[in-house]
């Protein structure tokens, strides 16, 4: 009875391992997708970075958005609109229009003083920066 339990013992352990493998030559094989364009990976960085910023900016409390961590640097709500104004400078140079917001701290922060404000701002600038990458597409990255 040993034997018989040892020689079935052996031999499954030699037909399953076949087994397994011929089970997975079976499936068929995916073809690999393809790689994303130069504009697919800047849109998704773009939205990836954006839409950190945007959570963080609806996360952070009201009453936390003058926050310094010291005296000579910008406040929470500042850092948002210095981000914002800075897209909108990029965006604007790439459209070839004019510079709307080239306003300092003080005076961005007296034009959008309220967190829904900057918030708004903010989602506005990552929105139309994603317009403008997907009108642009590859041609506009290689020129």
């Amino acid at each position: 009875m040993r034997n018989i339990i040892s020689i079935l013992m052996f031999a499954a352990l030699i037909v399953l391992p076949v087994i397994s493998a011929s089970a997975q030559e079976k499936k068929p094989v995916d073809p690999p997708n393809p790689a994303p364009s130069p504009s697919q990976e800047l849109l998704w960085a773009w939205g990836s970075v954006g839409g950190k910023l945007i959570a963080m900016a609806e996360d952070f409390p009201e009453d936390k958005y003058n926050f310094k961590a010291q005296k000579d640097e910008r406040t929470f709500g500042e850092n948002l609109l210095h981000v914002a104004s800075g897209y909108y400078r990029m965006i604007n140079a790439i459209k070839g229009s004019p510079q709307v917001y080239t306003e300092n701290d003080d005076s961005l922060r007296k034009m959008f003083p309220a967190k829904s404000d900057i918030v708004k701002f903010l989602k506005q600038s990552v929105s139309d920066g994603t317009d403008l990458i997907k009108a642009q597409g590859d041609s506009g990255i290689d020129a």
